[in-house]
């Protein structure tokens, strides 16, 4: 799982590089805003279909897995019909005519993402994570190749469109081949859907949620942003938070492929010992994330001041910036699951809720003060009100988290803003990157520290019965 995941990320960055290359800001910065659409309709699509089908004691019989992906189908042709009528509201919202058009076809991927087969999430059932890791890899591999090959023959936007859909037909046919399982078909068992709506009616809700409170960064800044230079100051920070979700996504990967099926196992068989297997899995999984935070914190001086264009310099300090509203996005996805194997969906739509007035509060508050800098300020406060919602749902049920979040927090943000800091500070480069040999010779000694201690850890976890 861990080298998938690695693959995965490392295949990430070389897309993100050759087509940093072969694109300007501001095609990232259009396709930005057309994938807070496309991402929206992928998590509407599910209505909660995925964990059913993970935690329900029916997940593997045939009635129960044709009735959700019925569901899911028709809630797909739904989301596209609905993206389809806003498109031109959102063109002359945004000031960007191109929306017009690139959000209907976008909008088609909802409608091929809700045919997937729901052996995906079978898998994730049965912690097949082997199948899981090959599939992902061989999709990204592809799409990365089709993006590529189109950005060098178009230089436009439609790369990154063309990317998408192959990624979700790749996906689509992969589900229905690669995996051994029965084959799906349009069935409605009255007793399944009542089971996977009463379970869902929160998760929908939540998604819902989830979707604007994750995605507010993308609907806000390019309104807040001046209108000279916003398709290219947002392509810059759209390109800057990839990077950041790339190097963090191991951690990401653990907790919503291998925790969720792993505690909802434990819940069924051993409610009891919950806390215990909770606060484990939590370990390795902040572990690796302060690693990778850290990471992000040092690294994006070198890979955007030395490897990347010019015109993408100042997603340096958006990165470094933004590793504090991921990380506390981590603390969040490692404890959420536990909350929704334990039936509290209820959970994950009150915190979203939470975390999506705080950050539309916090967030435009922050960019008047303080511009760019201080809406993700913002945003790491709304994902912290966010994530205190589900501590205090994790307690109710006897399951504590405050000081395993407050001791890894401390260690992420500690050794981040030390190693962060030290070569801004050495040479006096607050706006630009810092010279090449600053950047390597405080990152080496910082992570390599950390770095040990995180195997350690890790060792420490994986070897203790």
């Amino acid at each position: 799982m861990i080298a998938g995941s690695i693959g995965t990320q490392g295949i990430s960055f070389v897309s993100n590089l050759l087509l940093a290359w072969l694109l300007s800001p501001v095609a990232f910065g259009l396709m930005a805003t057309v994938k807070v659409v496309i991402q929206g309709l992928r998590m509407f699509s599910d209505v909660g279909i995925g964990p059913s089908i993970v935690q329900h004691k029916r997940g593997e019989e045939p009635a129960f897995l044709n009735t959700a992906w019925t569901i899911q189908a028709i809630r797909g042709v739904g989301l596209w019909l609905g993206t389809c009528v806003l498109a031109v509201p959102a063109a002359r919202f945004y000031g960007q005519p191109e929306l017009a058009y690139l959000l209907p076809v976008c909008g088609l991927t909802a409608v091929v993402a809700g045919l997937n087969s729901p052996a995906l999430f079978s898998l994730n059932r049965r912690l097949d994570l082997r199948t899981l890791t090959l599939m992902n890899l061989g999709v990204q591999f592809v799409a990365t190749v089709a993006m590529t090959i189109l950005a060098w023959l178009t230089g436009s936007v439609w790369a990154l469109v063309g990317g998408w859909f192959v990624t979700a037909l790749a996906t689509l046919v992969m589900s229905h081949t690669v995996v051994k399982q029965h084959r799906v078909w349009f069935a409605w068992d009255r007793a399944a859907a009542h089971d996977l709506f009463k379970f869902g009616r929160w998760i929908f809700l939540s998604t819902m949620v989830t979707f604007l409170a994750g995605q507010l960064d993308r609907l806000m800044l390019p309104r807040l942003l001046p209108e000279e230079s916003a398709a290219a100051t947002f392509g810059v920070y759209a390109l800057s938070y990839s990077m950041v979700l790339m190097l963090t996504g191991i951690a990401s990967e653990l907790s919503g492929r291998v925790m969720h099926p792993v505690l909802a196992e434990h819940a069924r068989r051993d409610p009891a010992a919950m806390e215990g297997k909770v606060l484990r899995a939590r370990r390795l999984i902040l572990t690796l994330a302060a690693f990778a935070v850290v990471s992000v914190v040092m690294g994006a001086p070198v890979l955007f001041g030395h490897l990347y264009p010019d015109a993408y310099g100042p997603a340096a300090w958006m990165a470094q910036l933004l590793a504090l509203p991921v990380w506390f996005s981590i603390l969040q996805i490692s404890a959420d699951r536990a909350a929704l194997v334990m039936g509290d969906s209820r959970a994950l739509a009150i915190s979203n809720i939470a975390k999506l007035a705080m950050t539309c509060a916090a967030a435009v508050g922050g960019y008047m003060i303080a511009g760019v800098g201080g809406f993700i300020g913002g945003m790491a406060l709304g994902t912290l009100a966010g994530h205190i919602v589900i501590q205090s749902s994790l307690a109710r049920h006897g399951i504590g988290i405050v000081r395993q979040d407050v001791g890894f927090t401390a260690v992420a943000v500690g050794v981040g803003a030390l190693g962060g800091l030290v070569p801004r500070a050495a040479t006096g480069a607050w706006s630009d990157a810092p010279p090449l040999v600053w950047l390597l010779g405080a990152a080496v000694p910082v992570l390599g520290g950390l770095g040990v201690w995180a195997l350690l850890r890790v060792r420490s976890e994986l070897w203790r019965r």
